[in-house]
């Protein structure tokens, strides 16, 4: 068993943001024959956007999990001690949205899993990641279980 596993979770900005910083990166290599004083500032903001994310580490040696912001190599976020880590489960949520010009505008909704640990003896509870697909984050899980060697408990 793994002495400890630190996993992505999520992307910090909305994937219209990352597209945005995609677009910082070329014009900030663009910019390296044109504006080279202005390159640097492009391509450290673009990467900034694109690679800022969410993680979590679990360190079974000390016991504890660190849910962070990943960025540029630092870590920000909390730590949370727990005796042993039990099971994975997924909560099926619905996430809501609107579209549409203010007076066509349509609201609507789409399903959502979301996939947790839970540590024995513990209300705290560490969040993996979530899916708009079951399978996605299913296979995700299993493979944080297989290395916890803990089960996966079934969606009620």
């Amino acid at each position: 068993m793994p002495k400890s596993i630190d996993v992505k979770v999520s992307n910090y900005l909305p994937f219209n943001f990352i597209i945005v910083g995609y677009g910082f990166i070329v014009g900030g290599l663009i910019a390296v024959s044109n504006k080279p004083e202005a390159s640097p500032f492009f391509l450290i903001i673009g990467l900034l956007m694109v690679t800022t994310h969410y993680r979590i580490k679990i360190d079974l040696g000390q016991k504890e999990f660190r849910e962070y912001v990943w960025f540029f190599g630092f870590k920000y976020g909390n730590s949370f001690k727990f005796s042993s880590p039990e099971y994975i489960y997924f909560n099926e949520a619905r996430i809501g949205f609107e579209y549409g010009e203010f007076a066509f505008r349509r609201f609507g909704s789409e399903k959502q899993f979301k996939a947790f640990i839970k540590f024995n003896a513990q209300d705290e509870r560490a969040y993996i990641g979530s899916s708009r697909r079951f399978e996605s984050i299913l296979s995700k899980s299993k493979s944080i279980a297989s290395q916890l060697n803990i089960p996966i408990k079934e969606m009620s």
